[in-house]
């Protein structure tokens, strides 16, 4: 490959991505907090980082509220570097990871199709505005601060890792195969099933090169890198947490197999709605999959295949692992697709290697340079149009509550807005009040006393209350009973509570005939505002520090609200005139 066309690939993608990340930047309104959940790592980082050690709230129970320990170890380095500035650091590395993979995706289809001495290919125009055009893979590999953008590097980067084993007729990298492997597997939980696969495909590789035994034997150290990782990993939870797996885990994913895949294909349905150019490219995948096979079937035990066809299975292999992996563990409920991300990729790698196709269906010649232009970038041009959402929908006047752009980083930045105020109003107290809350993030890594995580992320009392989850996907963990035993001093709706500037406007939410009627928080809350116990314990209440102007809206316990001072606070109860709903087990 020549220099020039190399550095004309790196500075083409550097510039797009650079471009569309400003567009983004200006349409999320330039969220520097990551999105609510990020705001979780956060507070871990922060605790680890200060000496605190695992834990949620200070002198609470350890817990492992975060899915991923390497990003929280990554996170709390970055914070004792460069303090409340880690969130940049946090940033760069995810920018980096994901241009460096996306370089990579675009090398390969180049190798595959021996175009690599091009200056700029239609493959590279095509994959960029696949990759660019539709919202979300920017979101969630970079903005979002989470470590989706290190899951894509690992990801794609072990499985070129082994496709271009196969692709170039060399042997892998055993140092650098083993040293991904061992990243992966602190990354997330899925890494143990991913591990397996990739130890699967690397000793197919070896077969393919040596004999049966021979074979084993090679694949011996990366499976003991595996093994060893894995078990270092679980017997240090065991040991610091007393579980195998993270508090997320229990708290999201049901013991129902069936209650998962009903999720789960729902999340599918909704990954391929949402992105209809990856739908048409798992189709394509599936029909490339299917000649393989019709191949293996006409030719028997003694089936030859290409290097090409080679790289090709590893990449559906890996596809249609990746696509099986939500289904089973019931999916999520970020739009965006965040657990196909990291597939997304290598979808659009193996829909554009024309030299498979070619080998497979017929050749297909697009003759002249200006017509061949122009064909691709009509394709470019309509995949902005074909996406569900793009770049046109951050000027809608509510892009935050509209559908088709992710509001997460408004929860990030409401949250933490009103974990401001609530310090404000009471520090005039003698401690800060504990917060029971739906969105912890943001308003956790703020908030100065105990945020209490009623979904059950960050509390194992209720992350194990109830092994079969029944309700909102991810938000199911909700338990009544358990809410007794922990039974916080304040209940706020979404947030942990609403700032009030004009009481004489303000409803009370129950008070309306939409809030029981399928509104997110009563179902997420499972009718907890219609149990009696609940109406005699909490009182919905406005609260304000004299020497403010703003009201705290919150279901107040009333304990907590007879000991406030009243020459410091003034306190507005509110009354509740609808009648409670009957409690049923439907939410």
């Amino acid at each position: 490959m020549r220099l020039n066309s190399r550095i004309s690939l790196y500075g083409f993608v550097l510039i797009s991505m650079l471009v569309t990340l400003v567009i983004y930047w200006y349409g999320y309104d330039k969220p520097t907090y990551g999105i609510d959940d990020a705001n979780i790592y956060f507070v871990y980082m922060k605790h680890l980082a200060q000496g605190q050690g695992f834990v949620w709230n200070i002198g609470s129970e350890r817990v492992e509220g975060f899915t991923s320990l390497l990003w929280t170890l990554i996170g709390a380095v970055f914070y004792k570097l460069a303090g409340e500035g880690f969130v940049w650091l946090l940033f760069l590395l995810g920018f980096a990871l994901t241009y460096i993979t996306v370089c990579r995706v675009l090398l390969f289809v180049r190798r595959c199709n021996g175009t690599l001495d091009k200056l700029l290919t239609d493959t590279d125009l095509i994959i960029m505005a696949l990759l660019l055009f539709p919202l979300g893979f920017l979101e969630w590999n970079i903005m979002n601060l989470m470590e989706t953008g290190l899951w894509l590097f690992l990801i794609v980067g072990l499985t070129l890792e082994l496709a271009d084993s196969f692709l170039l007729q060399q042997k892998p990298n055993l140092l650098r195969f083993c040293l991904l492997l061992a990243i992966l597997i602190p990354t997330r939980p899925e890494s143990i099933a991913y591990g397996l696969l990739f130890l699967a495909l690397f000793f197919v590789r070896q077969l393919t090169l040596e004999k049966p035994k021979k074979a084993i034997l090679l694949t011996v150290i990366p499976a003991l890198t595996y093994g060893v990782t894995l078990a270092a990993l679980i017997g240090w939870r065991l040991s610091y947490f007393g579980y195998p797996f993270p508090n997320t885990y229990y708290a999201k994913v049901s013991a129902s197999t069936k209650d998962n895949l009903v999720r789960g294909l729902v999340y599918f349905h909704t990954f391929l709605y949402e992105y209809p150019q990856a739908a048409f490219a798992v189709a394509l995948s599936a029909v490339s999959a299917i000649l393989l096979l019709l191949q293996w079937k006409r030719q028997g035990s003694r089936i030859v295949l290409t290097p090409n066809d080679k790289a090709q299975a590893v990449l559906l292999c890996v596809i249609a692992f990746g696509l099986a992996i939500p289904v089973l563990t019931g999916g999520d409920h970020f739009i965006f697709a965040r657990f196909y991300q990291c597939i997304l990729p290598l979808l659009y790698a193996s829909t554009l290697n024309y030299t498979f196709w070619n080998s497979h269906v017929g050749h297909f010649a697009i003759n002249g340079k200006a017509f061949r232009f122009l064909l691709t970038a009509a394709l470019c041009f309509s995949i902005f149009f074909v996406a569900k959402a793009t770049w046109y929908d951050f000027t809608t006047v509510e892009k935050y509550v509209a559908p088709r752009v992710s509001p997460e980083f408004f929860h990030a930045r409401n949250g933490r807005t009103i974990a401001e105020k609530e310090n404000e109003t009471f520090a005039d107290y003698s401690r800060y009040p504990s917060v029971g809350i739906l969105a912890a993030g943001g308003f956790a890594y703020i908030y100065k006393g105990n945020t209490v995580d009623l979904m059950g992320l960050n509390s194992t009392l209720m992350a194990h209350a109830q092994p079969v989850k029944h309700g909102v996907r991810n938000h199911a963990s909700f338990d009544v009973n358990t809410f007794w035993k922990l039974m916080p001093d304040m209940v706020g709706t979404f947030y942990g509570g609403e700032i009030v500037t004009d009481t004489a406007k303000f409803i009370l939410p129950e008070n309306t005939d939409y809030f029981r009627s399928g509104i997110f928080i009563y179902k997420a809350y499972k009718q907890l505002f219609d149990y009696p116990r609940f109406i005699d314990s909490y009182q919905p209440a406005l609260v304000r520090n004299k020497q403010k102007e703003d009201y705290i809206f919150a279901y107040y316990h009333r304990t907590f609200l007879d000991s406030l001072d009243k020459n410091k606070f003034e306190i507005v109860t509110l009354e509740r005139k609808l009648k409670p709903w009957p409690i049923t087990n439907d939410y």
